[in-house]
């Protein structure tokens, strides 16, 4: 989508954005209003040391995640390779579910 000129106030991004590398992630806890952030799906599992919180602690900022897996049905959700960890046990499917999700409903 190509636009001509300043872009629609829905598509507008905030003043303060900041993109960091890995690494410094846990050092904007204290003051970030929310997180995106993009990882693969083997990433999830190294997703809280990363962000410097230990096992059982609730991470309090808002947190989307951009799960980059494979999809090789693609996005007819037969095949299942693109699974993703939700809590309570279940899985939702990148290709249909996502690939972004909420980091408060993924498994981690």
């Amino acid at each position: 989508m190509t636009f001509a000129g300043a872009l629609p106030a829905r598509f507008s991004l905030p003043a303060a954005l900041e993109i960091v590398a890995s690494p410094e992630v846990a050092s904007l806890l204290d003051w970030a209003d929310f997180l995106a952030i993009d990882l693969p799906l083997a990433g999830l599992v190294e997703l809280r040391h990363h962000l410097g919180l230990a096992s059982g602690v609730a991470l309090h900022t808002p947190a989307q995640v951009l799960i980059m897996t494979a999809m090789p049905c693609a996005g007819i959700a037969e095949c299942g390779a693109c699974a993703v960890p939700l809590r309570r046990r279940r899985f939702g499917l990148a290709c249909q579910d996502g690939p972004v999700f909420d980091l408060h409903a993924l498994e981690w």
